[in-house]
């Protein structure tokens, strides 16, 4: 079993974390779903350098071309660099 069940005592404290979760609004994701985010998270995270290059197209200029999806080929100039 992954999840287990836990129960809550006294009930109240089920009914205002149900409430809470009940008025949690999804934020809009941005361009490519988050990528920025996640990608500052994940450089961070693993120790690679952030490229501010690569944050910028996306949140500019993937955002004004409407664009959902992400192309690697778009940042292989960066290879060089």
């Amino acid at each position: 079993r992954i999840m287990k069940k836990v129960t809550m005592e006294p009930s109240e404290r089920l009914a205002n974390l149900q409430a809470l979760w009940d008025s949690h609004t999804v934020a809009e994701l941005g361009p490519c779903g988050g990528f920025s985010q996640m990608y500052a998270c994940v450089c961070d995270w693993l120790g690679f350098p952030y490229r501010e290059e690569v944050q910028w197209d996306v949140d500019t200029i993937y955002l004004t071309q409407d664009t959902r999806e992400l192309n690697l080929q778009d940042f292989s100039h960066l290879d060089h660099r």
